[in-house]
């Protein structure tokens, strides 16, 4: 199953590397929030972890193949 959508793909193909980079970190800190809202109880819908996660790899995936 393909979480994101072709739309949301080719949005991260068009960053350039150091808007990548920025993503992926901004990417990082929401999911430490989310750990420590999630052990905090605060949060509802756990499954945007991974998503998040997936994303990431997207973008790192994207991120290297601009590098070679």
């Amino acid at each position: 199953r393909n979480d994101m959508k072709k739309k949301e793909k080719s949005a991260l193909r068009a960053m350039s590397q150091l808007e990548l980079v920025k993503h992926i970190s901004t990417r990082q800190s929401e999911i430490a929030k989310g750990m420590l809202d999630r052990v905090t109880k605060q949060i509802k819908n756990v499954h945007t972890f991974s998503n998040k996660r997936k994303e990431i790899a997207v973008a790192k995936t994207i991120l290297r193949e601009k590098s070679l």
